[in-house]
């Protein structure tokens, strides 16, 4: 593409995947080739406000196109809306379908396939109104082996096509790039309808993200663990899709070990942990009186009884253990509360309320604008969202965590995960709890004043 912008020349995008065929189009079609030709051309640098012709490059009837052809584009223009209308829409075609899908109002551009003589469409019928190109001869460039086939156009002037296409960039852009992959795949695997589970996109993307580590490696028999781990993670957040994992890691998708978030802090972050603690957050949502519940166990809630085990395994239970708490909660060189898990499991608390809030957004969309603006006001978004925006609030939910006895899940998971440390589970006194609850909220504080 530089090639081409660098010798002062312009480009049209093009869409076409099975167009060639009269039995590729229909609504669902048109719905999935949006969303691809969307990906393709984000991914591509290529500028908003261009028009993307998609390809009807076979000879269709008028009861075809009635049929199936204007629900394709149908299909394409209902997508294209909900992904932000970054992109037009325009048809390459015969002059006729051109004609009838630009009068339905779905074409705001008509890319003539002059060249397809021999096609009913072309045959007595004007060229659209909307025409911005029309294919008129083919060309031979070259000689020999380096001779090459071009086709002959002619502009109207209602596009000017594209003239450069800035790529990516920053330091999350892989990361993006990565997420947008994964929803366009989980969209294509709902609308293939190979899934047994009837999973929404989004809890898709955060199921691929988290995988092997948090549930559904251990249920296939991959990680460490063991059945408990998967037990737990089916518990906390859902029920894995194995069959869309395999499909997702078959179509090469890959993995992102981590990202640095924007803040300030820098905080390298694991896609894996921060995916698991979302996915709990989306599953469980926030309690009307902010009562804890299963969701804050699959996220700060369960990594603050990790390091009570780990408390309880070193000192035998004795004494205050506020400092040490304080010592272990959000640093580095914390065993099971690191600096990272700490802002994984704030991140996730806004996260999975947004992706619970709007179930019909891109997962992908909540993820960057969340990184691409928002991230470096995490702890305040977290403290008005789910600790009541006082230190009062913030205090009493950490409590509630460590003492509640009202929700019986968790409370065996919060004695299950204790546990683990000792291998049977041993109950703090109370004055212990609040301490625990005391430091986690101090270092809460420390991080959200720092900001």
């Amino acid at each position: 593409m530089q090639t081409i912008f660098n010798a002062e020349l312009r480009l049209f995008p093009i869409f076409e995947e099975g167009g060639y065929e009269a039995s590729w189009f229909s609504a669902a079609q048109g719905a999935k080739d949006a969303q691809r030709a969307y990906d393709a051309a984000n991914g591509f640098g290529i500028p908003a406000g261009t028009i993307i012709y998609f390809a009807v490059d076979v000879d269709v009837t008028d009861d075809q196109t009635n049929a199936t052809v204007i629900p394709y584009f149908r299909g394409i223009a209902q997508r294209m809306a909900q992904l932000g209308g970054k992109y037009a829409v325009g048809i390459y075609g015969a002059c006729h379908v051109c004609s009838l899908i630009s009068a339905a109002g779905l074409a705001r551009a008509s890319f003539i396939a002059g060249l397809s003589t021999g096609f009913a469409g072309n045959l007595g019928f004007a060229l659209p109104s909307n025409w911005a190109f029309n294919q008129i001869q083919t060309l031979t460039v070259g000689s020999g082996s380096g001779a090459v086939e071009v086709d002959k156009n002619v502009a109207s002037g209602r596009d000017v096509g594209v003239s450069s296409a800035p790529q990516p960039s920053g330091p999350l852009a892989p990361f993006f790039a990565w997420l947008d992959a994964i929803q366009a795949l989980a969209e294509e695997w709902v609308a293939s309808g190979q899934g047994s589970l009837d999973l929404p996109t989004g809890q898709l993307v955060l199921q691929y993200m988290r995988f092997p580590s948090y549930g559904a490696g251990d249920s296939v028999g991959g990680n460490d663990g063991g059945v408990v781990k998967a037990l737990e993670w089916d518990l906390v957040a859902g029920v894995s899709d194995v069959q869309w994992i395999e499909f997702a890691s078959n179509q090469g998708v890959g993995r992102i070990d981590s990202f640095i978030e924007p803040s300030h802090f820098g905080a390298k972050l694991d896609p894996q942990h921060l995916a698991a603690s979302t996915d709990s957050a989306r599953k469980f949502g926030i309690e009307e009186h902010l009562t804890p519940n299963i969701g804050d166990g699959g996220g700060w809630a369960g990594d603050l009884y990790s390091i009570v085990g780990q408390w309880q395994k070193e000192t035998g239970s004795v004494g205050d253990p506020y400092d040490w708490a304080v010592s272990q909660i959000g640093t580095p060189d914390s065993r099971n509360f690191k600096t990272d898990d700490f802002f994984e499991d704030i991140d996730a608390l806004v996260l999975g309320a947004r992706i619970r809030s709007a179930p019909a957004s891109r997962t992908s969309d909540l993820f960057r604008d969340y990184y691409s603006s928002d991230a470096s006001h995490r702890f305040m978004a977290a403290y008005q969202l789910r600790f009541g925006g006082t230190p009062t609030v913030l205090q009493q939910v950490a409590e509630s965590a460590m003492l509640d006895t009202s929700n019986a899940v968790l409370v065996g998971f919060r004695e299950l995960l204790i546990a683990k440390f000792l291998g049977s589970y041993s109950k703090l006194t109370q004055a212990q709890a609040q301490r625990f609850a005391k430091a986690f909220a101090d270092v809460f504080s420390s991080f959200l004043s720092k900001e």
